[in-house]
Order: C-alpha cells, then structure tokens, then sequence
C-alpha cells in the first residue's frame, strides 16, 4: 500500500473516531449517572456518521492518482457516435510492460508514474475505433523527454498541447506532466480514404485537444533547452534526458540535439549539475572515457574553465568543456570557424544564465 493509501485510510478513521464521540457526547450526559437521550435524537445522531464518511470517501476517492487520470480521458460522444468500449485500464511501473513489452524501460527511464488507456468506437465498429493512451510521468520535464524520443525532425508535426505529430498511426504530443498517445491499427492515410465522412486522422485530433484543455497549465520545456544557440540548430533534433545521455553514467540531466556546422552534421550536448564541483567531476569522468577509447587528450585555452579536443572512432572529432554547473561538447565537430562559433554561442549563453542567477 502506498504511503498516500496509509494517509487516506487514516483519515477515514479519524473521521470516524470523531463521530462515534460525537454521537456519545449527544446521547449520554455524564454527570452523577447516566441520562439517555430521546429515540429521535439518537436515530438522528446514528444515521449521521455513516452519511459523512461515505460523501468523506467519495470526496478521496475524485482524488486519487486513478480519478485524476481517468478525468483526462475524452468524454463519450465529444464526437458524435464516439464513445469509450471498455472500462479503462490502469497500468504503473511494475507493469507497464504487459502492455507496451519492451518500451516500458524507455518510459521507466523518464520516472514513468501511471498510464490510463481506453479504446474508443463510433457505434461498436471494430473498424472505426482508437486507442487513448495517457502516460502520467510525475514532472513537466519528464514528460517533455519521452515526447522528445519519439518525435524526429521531419515529422509531421501539429498544435495540439506543447506539440504533437502524425506518425502513419498516431498522434502523439505532451503537455505538463503528461504524454498522449491516440492511435489505431493500420495505416491513417489509408484508413481515412474509405472514412471521407469521418477520417481518423480528424477524430485523434479532436480527441488530442480535448485532452490538452483538460491539462491545466503551460506547456514548459526544461530549462536547459534555452541555453541551445539558434544558428544552425535542426527543428525538432533536441532530445532531453535525466541520465544516462549517449550511455555514460555520468552525464545527467541533459540535452543533446543535431547541428549543421560547416555543411556537416555534428550533435551539441549539453549538461547541467547541482553544483560546479559536480559538474567538474563529469568533466573529468567523460576526459577519463575518451581516454580510455584510444583518444588524445589535448587541452584547449580560453573555452570555459577546462576543455579539450580529441578524437575517438565512434564520435569523430569531440571537443568538450566545463563551465561552472555545466558540461557540453560537439560530437563530429569539424576543424574550423564554424564550431568555434557554435561552442561561442553556448558559452555566451551560458554566461548570461549565470549573470541571471
């Protein structure tokens, strides 16, 4: 039982402590001995504490993980004749992976909390039917990275929520602490040639709004994406994590998103720690890595605090640096001005966010 349920439970107990004692103090005088009240007001007094817990339970239970999320889902009939088939499914960490198998670790890697999913018809039809799926992730940032694992810079993208995209059988999109996904079985494009009256594709984006307006808030994308300069960024590239950015331990709490430098392809990471000390252990961690890899460590001047240049097999050219609760680095970087202005940029705005703070 969680520590929620615990508190629930003793609540309800203290409600109900609480009314026993009332009802005693009502019906008894303590004095020399005892007076019992009249049958009517001992009937009243009798009848009360079981009407107060249970509207006290159903209050609870509008407030539980499950009812929160359940509320998100559409409406029956938002559109006409669409309505929800079975009775929603709730899955967490221990078991998300009966439903989505192999790809609950990526979602595990976010701090997945809870999913509801619901399948949705238009008048029973097995042909004419999605499925609504709404991840709860426990942080707007959480939620932001798995969207950003799924989403690619061609996409086709749409505004619903912070932002979503076609996939050839899905919307996807996040907002807040949430990530939806609606889908079907088969291909959209295909499917809504034979529904003209009512593609899919419309039905999913109705439903996806829907379930944005119920989300209150902003959509907000983790702070360290603000800090990526614009000039030669590919739309869309960013990716976040928590941990574990391109497989090392040691790098957290980051992004890492695609750049065109000079005609080349390169990926800019960036990484940010709780404190300097933090982050300079990083450093250090990823030097010591590429190291390790076959590369040449050569100590570059005047980036940063501490950065260095080398080059490894499987990254190309790398040229990383430190700057106080920061760590980033090009991968593929190449010789020239064109990276020496992209790592300018960084630091530039990593110098502003720290005249900020």
């Amino acid at each position: 039982m969680s520590d929620r349920s615990y508190i629930c439970k003793a609540r309800v107990i203290a409600v109900r402590v609480f009314l026993v004692v009332a009802l005693l103090s009502a019906s008894l005088h303590i004095g020399c001995g005892l007076t019992i009240v009249g049958k009517e007001s001992l009937v009243s007094a009798e009848r009360a504490p079981q009407v107060v817990v249970e509207e006290y339970a159903q209050e609870r239970a509008e407030d539980t993980p499950q009812a929160v999320l359940e509320a998100l889902l559409p409406d029956n009939d938002l559109i006409d004749g669409w309505q929800m088939t079975d009775a929603p499914m709730f899955y967490n960490e221990d078991n998300l992976f009966e439903y989505i198998d192999g790809k609950a670790e990526e979602f595990r890697a976010y701090d997945f909390y809870m999913l509801v999913s619901a399948q949705y018809s238009l008048r029973g039809s097995e042909d004419e039917s999605v499925t609504v799926d709404i991840y709860d992730m426990g942080a707007d940032a959480n939620a932001f990275g798995i969207y950003s694992t799924q989403r690619y810079p061609e996409a086709d993208y749409v505004e619903v929520g912070g932002q979503g995209f076609f996939t050839e059988a899905s919307l996807e999109f996040w907002k807040g602490r949430y990530f939806v996904k609606i889908s079907t079985v088969g291909s959209l494009e295909a499917l809504d040639v034979e529904r003209a009256a009512s593609p899919l594709r419309d039905v999913m984006t109705r439903f996806g709004q829907h379930i944005s307006s119920k989300i209150e808030g902003e959509a907000k994308q983790p702070d360290i994406l603000s800090y990526l300069p614009e000039k030669g960024y590919v739309a869309n590239s960013a990716v976040f994590a928590l941990r574990d950015i391109m497989g090392q331990s040691f790098l957290k709490n980051g992004v890492v998103a695609e750049y065109i430098i000079d005609g080349t392809t390169s990926r800019l990471f960036l990484t940010q720690y709780p404190s300097p000390e933090e982050a300079l252990e990083a450093f250090n961690s990823y030097s010591k890595f590429l190291k390790d890899s076959g590369g040449e460590i050569e100590d570059i001047p005047d980036i940063g605090e501490k950065a260095f240049a080398t080059e490894v097999s499987f990254y190309g050219r790398v040229v990383a640096f430190h700057k106080g609760s920061f760590v980033g680095g090009i991968l593929n970087a190449p010789e020239g001005p064109g990276t020496t202005d992209l790592l300018d940029n960084v630091l530039s705005n990593l110098e502003n966010a720290t005249l900020d703070t």
